[in-house]
């Protein structure tokens, strides 16, 4: 971080009604040349979050934050980026018996192109910060058949039904009884600085893609594909569906809901791929 005035990183904790219960926070920064800052804090009893904040005091005119990150350790220092390298194992050294169930997940690893390739996947960006409701960005919308008419893709916010706590949650709406048609909602990253839509993630021909998504279905039939494109955006072809139907959850916790997942191989010629929702007419009731 860099600055003209008095500045500093602080991280506080907070109970389950978000009470501030403390914070740990670094020295005040007055030089404008840039530095690292760093530190540690031990969790108490009673902590359910934590908040990460730039704080700037009234006479500070320019500051700069880059690269923030918050690491969690399990015991003794943090492991520095880099420093365990095949040289320091021995060979078979790390088996499964060495692993506590559960401790290894996709999200810890980096897969493919590093992770998560799907963008906004959290719905933090919006396209319009004032309306309401709120379209979120890089997620984009086609409409076919019947339902086209009655049907709205908008974030839940964070806090009411159908959405978590502290999350939102990407809904698709019908307002109307009718059962043809659908709704597909897909993910294209940004091609350039400009924002402007890009034709997917890059792939070549065999490598292979996983995706998935945590589903409510409410009167009504979800599925989840992976698309196939070429190096000029056109459709080549999709995985086939899997699908999901009339299966809730729980009202507040996105994390019960089922999960459906799919994957597969990169087709001759395919130079993209992109992840695509889709939502069936309704089913039963009045909406869906």
């Amino acid at each position: 971080m860099a600055g003209t005035g008095d500045i500093r990183v602080q991280v506080s904790r907070h109970d389950m009604v978000k009470t501030n219960l403390g914070s740990w926070s670094t020295d005040l920064n007055t030089t404008t040349s840039a530095r690292l800052v760093e530190g540690n804090m031990t969790i108490p009893d009673g902590t359910a979050f934590i908040r990460l904040a730039f704080r700037c005091s009234e006479n500070v005119t320019e500051a700069f934050f880059g690269n923030p990150r918050i690491l969690r350790r399990m015991t003794g220092k943090l492991i520095v980026d880099g420093s365990i390298i095949a040289a320091h194992l021995t060979a078979n050294a790390i088996q499964t018996a060495h692993l506590d169930a559960g401790v290894v997940t996709s999200q810890k690893l980096a897969i493919g192109f590093g992770g998560n390739l799907l963008v906004n996947s959290d719905w933090a960006v919006v396209v319009d910060g004032t309306a309401n409701p709120k379209t979120v960005k890089h997620w984009y919308l086609n409409l076919n058949g019947q339902t086209a008419a009655e049907v709205s893709v908008i974030r839940r916010e964070a806090g009411g039904d159908w959405a978590g706590p502290e999350s939102p949650v990407l809904e698709i709406a019908q307002t109307s009884t009718k059962s043809t048609g659908f709704v597909d909602v897909r993910c294209f990253p940004p091609k350039d600085n400009s924002g402007a839509r890009g034709n997917g993630w890059p792939v070549k021909p065999g490598d292979w893609i996983e995706v998935s998504v945590q589903l409510s279905a409410h009167r009504c039939r979800g599925e989840l594909y992976i698309e196939w494109r070429n190096a000029a955006g056109v459709l080549l072809g999709s995985t086939p569906a899997v699908t999901l139907q009339n299966d809730m959850g729980e009202t507040r916790n996105p994390d019960s809901w089922t999960r459906i997942w799919t994957k597969g191989a990169a087709p001759a010629n395919a130079a993209f791929a992109n992840l695509m929702l889709r939502k069936k007419g309704t089913i039963s009731g009045t909406n869906s």
